[in-house]
């Protein structure tokens, strides 16, 4: 059995700007296919057109508006799916231990708190871990006469060495 939330936690603004857009195209769609209905009621009264004719329009409206408004979905869902791919995707590099990445994302797209966060966390992870390393190579020269403390570091910078930073990439470059 699943748990509700005891809390909602939402971004309002962006709660409100889908369900408005939603609601509008459904909206719009919707009096479009009155006002067709409307214009060809004229037609079912003086006999030239049957009801059987009638409805047939009215399904072919019903059919051009759920594409009109799976185009329109898909145009919006576009600036909700393309972040969250793009955070899912940076969050699987930082996942493999590159420290290096940086989300853009587009114009218009949803969720830039997130990017930007992400993107700082990643650069204060990157500084850190620069300087791990150069503490590192620092204890390894002042160890040089402990094998066991050699050792340990050895094993730490293996540890340490999955991580990539931006200043490693500038020297595979090079």
């Amino acid at each position: 059995m699943t748990e509700k939330r005891k809390t909602n936690i939402i971004k309002r603004r962006f709660q409100n700007e889908l369900i408005l857009k939603t609601v509008l195209t459904t909206f719009i769609t919707f009096n479009l296919i009155l006002l067709g209905a409307y214009l060809m009621v004229d037609s079912v009264f003086s006999s030239k057109l049957s009801a059987q004719q009638f409805m047939q329009y009215i399904a072919v409206m019903e059919a051009i508006a759920a594409v009109f408004i799976y185009l329109v979905s898909r145009k919006f869902s576009f600036h909700i799916a393309g972040p969250v791919y793009a955070v899912e995707r940076s969050l699987k590099a930082m996942n493999e231990g590159d420290l290096t990445i940086f989300l853009q994302l587009r114009d218009k797209d949803n969720f830039e708190e997130v990017s930007e966060i992400l993107n700082q966390t990643m650069d204060t992870y990157c500084q850190q871990m620069i300087g791990i390393k150069q503490l590192l190579e620092k204890m390894k020269a002042d160890a040089s006469t402990s094998p066991e403390l050699l050792s340990a570091l050895g094993e730490l910078e293996q540890k340490v060495n999955f991580f990539k930073t931006e200043k490693e990439l500038a020297e595979d470059d090079t």
